[in-house]
This record gives C-alpha cells, structure tokens and sequence, in this order.
C-alpha cells in the first residue's frame, strides 16, 4: 500500500511540474512579439528581378502581390522583361508582359527588351525567335534605337545572327 502511495504522489508531482511549465511557456511575459520584417520598395523590386533571373514565374507573381513594380530597374536600367528577352525565356516573357510590363520600356544605354532578343543567339532556336515574336505581337517597336543609334535589326546584323536579322527585316525592321 505504501508503494502505491508513492506511486500516486509521484504522479501528482510530475502532473503539477507539468502544469507549472506549460504555464510557464505560455503566459504572456508582457514583451510584445516583434511584427514581422515588412520589406522596403527597393527589397521588393530586388526581389522581383532576382525571381526572374531564376525563371520563377511563382516568384515574380509573389513580389507583385507584396508590392514590387512591375517595370522595376537593375543598375544598368534592365527589367526583368529584358532579363527573359536575354535569355529567350518566353514563359516569363508572356507573364511579365501580361502582368503590364513595358514592352518598350528602355535601359540606361536606351535599350529595349527586343534589343537584348536580338542581340542574344541560343542553341534553343525555337525561343530565340519566339521571344522576339511575342514582344513584336505585343508592341514592340521593330525600328527602336538605342542611344548608339542601334536598331534591333542592326544588333542582329553586327552579332552575325541572319535568322534573327531575316526575322526582323520580314516584321519591318530597318537598320
């Protein structure tokens, strides 16, 4: 009987220490929680640009719903649309540009994202064209100059890339 007695204390014993630490870990200290980080305009573009960079059509769609701006500029003027005109990325292409990005929107040097497609040869020469389409269809000016004085068709020209120069010249491009 005495060790069932020591049982049943043992037991209210551990029950109470219990209680007394749930306690602990729950009451409120009086310290308020810290809110969380909120992002500055800048982060949020950064952000924006990076998830592009990466192909992440998530990631882009994340940052515009936290606030990011769609036409937002790296350090050489670039956006994220001549980001995926550079690298023939035609899903982000069509996203970032039904999303309101600036089909003509210009660099620091006065390019377009149709400027980084023609200036940029791929192996994959399906999307090398494609992205120039898809920013010709949504109204891309064929005939933009850079602040050098260079068209997309001249860039075409002076990189030696006669399907994209051939493309250009059929959608109206002079040099």
């Amino acid at each position: 009987m005495k060790k069932a007695a020591t049982y049943i204390l043992l037991a209210v014993l551990l029950a109470a220490l219990a209680a007394a630490l749930v306690f602990a870990f729950t009451r409120d200290s009086g310290e308020k929680e810290e809110p969380a980080a909120v992002k500055t305009q800048d982060e949020l573009n950064e952000d924006l640009l990076l998830q592009a960079k990466l192909g992440s059509v998530s990631g882009v769609q994340r940052a515009l719903d936290q606030g990011a701006t769609i036409n937002a500029q790296d350090e050489r003027g670039g956006t994220a649309l001549h980001w995926a005109a550079s690298v023939n990325d035609t899903q982000m292409a069509t996203f970032l540009l039904s999303s309101g990005a600036g089909v003509n929107f210009r660099n620091k040097a006065g390019w377009t994202p149709l400027h980084e497609a023609a200036r940029h040869d791929a192996l994959d020469r399906v999307n090398y064209l494609q992205v120039a389409r898809i920013l010709l269809d949504r109204g891309a000016d064929v005939n933009a100059r850079t602040n050098d004085g260079m068209t997309p068709l001249a860039m075409a020209s002076f990189y030696q890339y006669p399907d994209m120069r051939a493309f250009l010249e059929q959608r109206g491009g002079t040099e």
